[in-house]
């Protein structure tokens, strides 16, 4: 099945790309017009932000490259360590934790894991106050518990998985769970969402072909 994407989802994709980026790109700036400047004793603290700031930066680079680009074999495999390793990564700059099965050893079709990715996404959305994001896979089936004070999937999201949706009703807030489920369908799978539990938001993808 081939999916055509509308050019607002491209214009929303990029504008939420440059969103994620543009703090810690801001902050290096920021930093180096510092040590324009005479630092004094503000060496130290100039350089941690630098350091900080340049490693949240590639970390979510590295990270959209494979969840929203051509990361790795595009026909193939990709080993479920590199996604827990680059999640992992976020995670230090995020405010929920993200935790991974101990098990990273596995291989999974490409689009799998990219779903995964994009659902830790939603997770992270969803956890507004922070919290604690569990992934864990069966087979190629995905759930990722998203678990804090205040866990919620707002109704333009539900919405957006619940079936189709004009490209023109997508917003920065929705984008994230339209392309997650483009991506599990590519996929051959299908893409929900539970917050019938407090504090509690269960995303799942479930898979009949890979």
């Amino acid at each position: 099945m081939v999916h055509m994407i509308d050019f607002r989802v491209l214009e929303l994709l990029c504008s939420r790309i440059c969103h994620d980026l543009i703090s810690p790109v801001t902050a290096i700036n920021n930093g180096m017009e510092l040590l324009e400047d005479d630092p004094g004793d503000m060496l130290d603290d100039i350089r941690d932000l630098l350091m900080n700031s340049a490693s949240e930066g590639a970390g979510k680079l590295q990270y959209f490259r494979l969840a929203y680009g051509m990361g790795g074999d595009s026909d193939g495999e990709v080993g479920i360590g590199t996604a827990a390793d680059l999640s992992v990564r976020l995670g230090k700059h995020e405010k929920p934790s993200i935790a991974w099965p101990e098990d990273r050893n596995g291989m999974y079709p490409r689009l799998v894991v990219k779903a995964a990715m994009n659902m830790v996404l939603m997770a992270i959305e969803a956890l507004p106050r922070g919290g604690d994001i569990a992934v864990s896979l069966d087979g190629n089936d995905i759930e990722v518990n998203a678990r804090g004070q205040g866990a919620r999937v707002e109704q333009a999201n539900l919405e957006v998985l619940a079936g189709p949706v004009a490209f023109e009703s997508l917003t920065p807030r929705s984008i994230q769970s339209y392309f997650t489920r483009e991506v599990v369908e590519a996929g051959g799978g299908t893409l929900s969402a539970d917050a019938g539990e407090t504090d509690l938001v269960t995303l799942r993808a479930v898979y009949t072909a890979c």
